[in-house]
């Protein structure tokens, strides 16, 4: 799948569900492109989880580190590239670097569930 097409809400949304799989079927809202899943549909919504892995490294890091993703720059081309085990699975000019980790993430699932 071609991961560069989704926003930053489907990869988020992706990405959580993955990492938490008990959620898969509760609804998700976009909210500013952080997936929110709510527990609770009552009036007022309770959000439970809220995930910003493109943009936030607190959401993130815990991620790149525990899948051993390499992320670096080449200032040459200026570009970014995210690794896992020495197989480039991604790399995009003008990226974002933590979203580009997360695209390796999900394409590392991929792999996994073939």
């Amino acid at each position: 799948m071609d991961y560069s097409q989704l926003s930053d809400f489907e990869i988020n949304k992706r990405v959580a569900i993955c990492i938490h799989p008990d959620i898969k079927n509760w609804n998700c809202y976009d909210v500013s492109g952080r997936a929110c899943f709510v527990i609770n549909e009552d009036t007022p919504k309770r959000v439970q989880y809220g995930f910003s892995f493109t943009s936030d490294p607190a959401d993130a890091w815990p991620i790149i580190e525990s899948s051993n993703i390499s992320i670096n720059h080449d200032a040459v081309v200026e570009e970014w590239i995210a690794s896992h085990g020495g197989v480039i699975y991604q790399h995009c000019r003008g990226k974002r670097p933590l979203r580009l980790a997360m695209e390796c993430f999900l394409k590392m699932q991929d792999t996994n569930h073939a």
